[in-house]
């Protein structure tokens, strides 16, 4: 009898161990699963941000272009294409926020380089309104 309950002991023992060994397992599978969401969060929000300085650039175009056009249709037409816009970048600061994230309010160094030029191109031809319209295709 005292055979079978020191087996039974040792078991036990045993028993403990390789579920001590599993959860510690599992602890690292957890932890490398958060890790991994982690990354795939930072990640999500880094491409959020980058779309969000794509509009910035749009915004900024079109409400210059609205600024400089002559032609009433056409600075309507600037402004619409600016508010679309606005509501888009809207639309992604709310993901970046539901994320954890920080939005962006920058532009992209291409889109101020580009809107240098425009703006050079602009007094060069005198505010046609062809120009106008290659200013916000960009």
């Amino acid at each position: 009898m005292e055979e079978n309950e020191n087996q039974m002991a040792d078991n036990m023992t045993t028993d403990r161990g390789m579920l001590s060994k599993e959860s510690e397992g599992r602890e690292i599978t957890d932890d490398a699963l958060l890790k991994t969401n982690n990354m795939n969060i930072e990640k999500s929000i880094e491409v959020l941000n980058t779309l969000i300085e794509i509009i910035n650039d749009r915004i900024t175009g079109y409400e210059t272009a609205g600024e400089e056009a002559e032609e009433p249709d056409l600075k309507l037409l600037f402004s619409q294409f600016a508010k679309t816009s606005r509501k888009f970048k809207e639309e992604l600061v709310t993901e970046i926020q539901k994320l954890g994230g920080i939005p962006t309010q920058e532009t992209k160094a291409e889109g101020k380089v580009f809107r240098a030029w425009m703006e050079f191109k602009t007094v060069v031809t005198a505010h046609h309104s062809v120009c106008l319209q290659t200013k916000v295709n960009f």
